[in-house]
């Protein structure tokens, strides 16, 4: 297939030997490395720096690593010739070998800039690795043609958002989508329905951005996690409403305390937080809480965690004060009673 290129590409070129082109320089990307993240594509652009001003078709071969593909026939691929190269190319596959042939529409004009972009995808487990654009032929000067470019795949640095855990249930919000899988020591969830007696949830690997959501710590020693951000989630039903600001909240709306949701007296919500809004709990509501049903179990009435605490002084429901009356608060953890 290669020969058969070749021979036809060198044919072509004398019927153009009036735009001989003399070498030039090819580069990928920038640097000659190319980001990717595993599972997904990823474009390379290729660059050529001219030392003339014609180019009437071009040959080269690409050659990529085991799992980055650029399709499995020409009609899989996608490819954004410029410079007047016309999109109607010849390839032939060979593995991960594929052999170009391109004419253009009209000459080349331009001592540089961008000749084309591939859109490259990779397996789920891709780690990497080289490619290779060899064999570049320009115009038929052999003698003089661009050297073969060498470039690398490297895997693009995942962002993560970190989350304190401090209790067995906790609520949460951010203003990033987040992906939970691969997550160790804890479970998401959001909250589909609500009882009288129960908030019934669904386990969720991905929360949209600004979502507030249940977090369930099933590993003792978990203190915090490291999760990664992802450019979009799914659109999910929930009963909470999260918040990534401190805000007011009125009272009678429901905050997570002790393993189930409670009846608020009104004060402040936390950054970063989640409630849920009276309106989505029916008037008839448990005095004694809002127990979490999840994965077919319920939480304990009498579950006793540490409030989600900053430092500052909580009621018991969950909800910061600035400052105290008769009655029984968190302050660092434990409770206090003050007379």
């Amino acid at each position: 297939m290669k020969t058969l290129y070749k021979s036809f590409f060198v044919a072509l070129l004398m019927l153009f030997s009036t735009n001989a082109f003399a070498g030039g320089v090819v580069s990928v990307n920038s640097g000659n490395k190319v980001s990717f993240t595993p599972g997904k594509t990823a474009s390379l652009d290729v660059y050529l720096t001219n030392t003339d001003e014609g180019i009437t078709c071009m040959q080269f071969s690409l050659i990529l690593p085991e799992g980055a593909t650029i399709g499995a026939s020409k009609s899989d691929m996608k490819i954004d010739f410029k410079r007047n190269l016309s999109s109607n190319y010849e390839v032939g596959i060979d593995g991960n070998t594929y052999s170009f042939y391109v004419e253009s529409t009209s000459t080349v004009s331009g001592k540089e800039g961008l000749l084309f972009s591939m859109e490259v995808s990779f397996a789920d487990d891709f780690e990497g690795g080289e490619g290779k654009f060899k064999d570049i032929l320009i115009a038929g000067n052999e003698e003089d043609a661009p050297a073969d470019v060498t470039f690398t795949f490297e895997k693009a640095a995942t962002e993560t958002v970190t989350i304190p855990i401090s209790n067995e249930w906790n609520t949460y919000c951010c203003e990033k989508a987040l992906d939970f899988e691969g997550v160790e020591g804890v479970v998401a969830y959001v909250v589909s329905s609500v009882t009288t007696t129960e908030a019934n949830t669904t386990n969720v690997t991905q929360i949209p951005a600004n979502e507030g959501f249940l977090i369930q710590k099933i590993t003792a020693d978990v203190t915090s996690i490291e999760v990664p951000v992802i450019a979009s989630a799914a659109a999910v039903t929930n009963k909470l409403v999260g918040t990534t600001v401190e805000i007011p909240i009125a009272a009678e709306n429901y905050v997570l305390s002790n393993g189930k949701f409670v009846k608020c007296l009104g004060g402040t919500l936390p950054a970063n937080k989640a409630y849920l809004p009276k309106d989505e709990v029916p008037t008839s509501a448990d005095a004694k809480g809002i127990a979490i049903v999840f994965d077919g179990n319920t939480t304990g009435i009498n579950e006793v965690q540490k409030a989600e605490t900053d430092g500052a002084i909580y009621n018991l429901s969950g909800m910061r004060v600035s400052k105290t009356q008769k009655g029984v608060y968190i302050m660092n953890g434990r409770k206090v009673i003050v007379k």
